[in-house]
């Protein structure tokens, strides 16, 4: 091999190395082409980042910024005068004592009722408090319990009408009876319409002048703790509910104080505890003080605000506790889903109620009277102990104590008279009343619909299984499809036609 072919030989090597070389690392040796798809990508995909970066900056300042006037809120709503007082120093006693007081009795009679919402302007309400102290006098009660609403708005002319009308009925005052009460949620009602002037904190002070005591204390009568635990607001909204550590408190108290194990602790409150009496299953019930109450199988809890009909047997309770409803002495109320709901009202300033009790060591009987004409329905008879295990007012006993309606005249008759339809039908019969009917139908437009009519037993004078009609009126009702009518009990009973 001469030196020209070593020569090229070389060469030859060398440029397989090159080439392999190249081949084996081309991204060292070889600039990449520009992609621009990419790089547009990555642009979007920072820019996106960047975005929710800033978002949630912009959120974070925002969430502090309104957390600061949320705060800076809350300490303007404290001297706000339509806001309520949070501390408990505006109603109770800092310094309170249970006040003890002695009836030299075998027992204690107690008038119970609520709700006068005593005003100027209403001489029905005026005359129902008076025929009612009256009442209350001649059976010469020893102690009236007050259950709130006493004046209608809570300026100086109410308590001044009240006032003046108590003392002319009970001018001595060694001979009146010892009277307590709580306050309502009428007695807030000038901080409810922003009257000039006013708060609820000048509410609650009105209330001390008036009547010289807290919204919030406790008494002992004889052997009897009763406490009294005021509304706070005048809404009857859960939110006012804000001081349940002191009624909790004061129910310790007296439990560590019973003369026997199961006597009853007496709690005196506007609004009752949700689910219990006739009407708390609506906005007049309060969650907050049945989960207080539950606790204690012995409370026996007096309220009314929602102004039910005591003639209703669910206006006295028993499952977790006891309580009672005392109806109204203004007027009677119901559910605004029944069709006659103004004619009840109307109705009632006629038909006011409350308790005539009497108090003995080992049980207390509630009378139910209607005060004008000096009528009481039959008593209901609570024993002591008050023991879950031996209470005998629960809905489901009584529910099946009582039976179904029974329908005596099925004859439903429909006439269109001017725009509407004008139903008849007769009352059904039960052994203590027909709370209520619902009426089921089709409408002009096939739809199906149910409207519901309030009983009459509420009225003083009501003839239970009366054998005259009754009448109702539908606007839209197609009589050429079926329709039905089912009467209800006080304990959802029922029967249809």
């Amino acid at each position: 091999m001469d030196k020209t072919d070593i020569d090229s030989n070389q060469e030859n090597i060398k440029e397989e190395i090159l080439i392999g070389s190249i081949s084996g690392n081309e991204s060292l040796q070889v600039k990449p082409k520009f992609d621009k798809k990419k790089i547009i990508i990555i642009i979007i995909i920072i820019s996106i980042i960047l975005l929710l970066i800033g978002i949630l900056v912009l959120l974070y300042f925002l969430v502090i910024k309104s957390k600061d006037k949320k705060e800076e809120k809350e300490d303007k709503d404290k001297e706000d005068p339509y806001k309520i007082p949070i501390s408990e120093e505006y109603y109770f006693d800092q310094n309170e004592a249970i006040k003890n007081y002695t009836i030299n009795s075998d027992f204690i009679k107690l008038g119970i009722i609520s709700d006068f919402q005593l005003n100027t302007s209403n001489t029905y309400y005026v005359r129902n408090i008076r025929k009612t102290l009256e009442k209350l006098k001649k059976e010469n009660v020893d102690v009236i319990l007050m259950a709130g609403d006493i004046v209608e708005y809570g300026i100086p002319s109410d308590y001044e009408l009240y006032k003046s009308i108590f003392n002319e009925i009970f001018p001595d005052d060694n001979t009146k009876p010892l009277v307590f009460e709580a306050m309502g949620n009428h007695e807030y009602y000038t901080s409810k319409y922003k009257m000039e002037g006013y708060s609820l904190k000048k509410n609650i002070q009105m209330f001390k002048d008036n009547y010289n005591k807290y919204p919030f204390y406790h008494i002992k009568i004889n052997q009897f703790h009763f406490i009294f635990w005021s509304m706070q607001s005048f809404d009857s909204d859960e939110k006012y509910l804000v001081h349940t550590t002191w009624l909790q408190k004061h129910i310790e108290l007296a439990e560590k104080d019973l003369k026997q194990k199961g006597d009853p602790i007496f709690v005196i409150t506007h609004a009752p505890a949700k689910n219990t009496v006739y009407g708390s299953d609506e906005n007049s019930g309060l969650w907050a003080t049945y989960n207080v109450l539950k606790n204690y199988e012995n409370i026996f809890c007096i309220s009314g605000h929602s102004h039910r009909s005591m003639r209703n047997e669910r206006s006295i309770w028993q499952k977790d506790f006891t309580g009672i409803n005392t109806q109204s002495i203004a007027y009677a109320a119901l559910s605004y889903k029944y069709i006659n709901n103004n004619f009840v009202v109307k109705n009632s300033y006629d038909s006011y109620m409350g308790y005539i009790a009497y108090l003995y060591d080992d049980k207390i009987d509630l009378h139910r009277y209607y005060f004008h004409v000096d009528e009481q329905l039959e008593p209901w008879y609570v024993k002591f102990p008050l023991e879950k295990s031996s209470f005998n007012y629960t809905d489901d006993k009584r529910k099946m104590m009582y039976g179904i309606p029974k329908v005596w005249n099925n004859n439903i008759t429909i006439n269109k008279i001017d725009s509407v339809y004008q139903v008849k039908y007769y009352q059904a019969w039960h052994d203590l009343a027909i709370h209520s009917y619902i009426f089921k139908y089709t409408d002009i437009n096939k739809n199906k619909k149910e409207i519901n009519i309030y009983g009459e037993y509420y009225l003083y004078n009501y003839i239970n299984n009366s054998t005259e009609p009754r009448y109702f009126n539908v606007s839209d009702i197609d009589v050429n499809e079926k329709y039905s009518l089912i009467a209800v009990d006080f304990f959802d009973n029922m029967v249809e036609y």
